[in-house]
């Protein structure tokens, strides 16, 4: 994927961006296009902020008997 290419997607990349990325790419021995696609499918994997508070705030609390400090202290003491 050249930079005009991106250009053409409607995408307003920098020279110095388009360096970068190029740079990066070719370091992996991947083509542009391929790291782009690459690095995209890694940002999908992940929830974004807005969908981890979601999921977060669904989640049922977990009820413990000691703190999680009271557990660190007795591992670290532990050891």
């Amino acid at each position: 994927m050249c930079c005009a290419c991106l250009y053409a997607e409607g995408m307003d990349v920098s020279d110095e961006m388009h360096n970068t990325l190029k740079a990066r790419a070719a370091s992996e021995g991947m083509s542009l296009s391929d790291y782009i696609k690459r690095e995209l499918d890694r940002t999908l994997e992940r929830p974004t902020m807005r969908e981890w508070l979601q999921s977060s705030s669904d989640a049922k609390p977990i009820l413990v008997k000691r703190s999680a400090a009271e557990t660190i202290r007795q591992l670290r003491d532990a050891l």
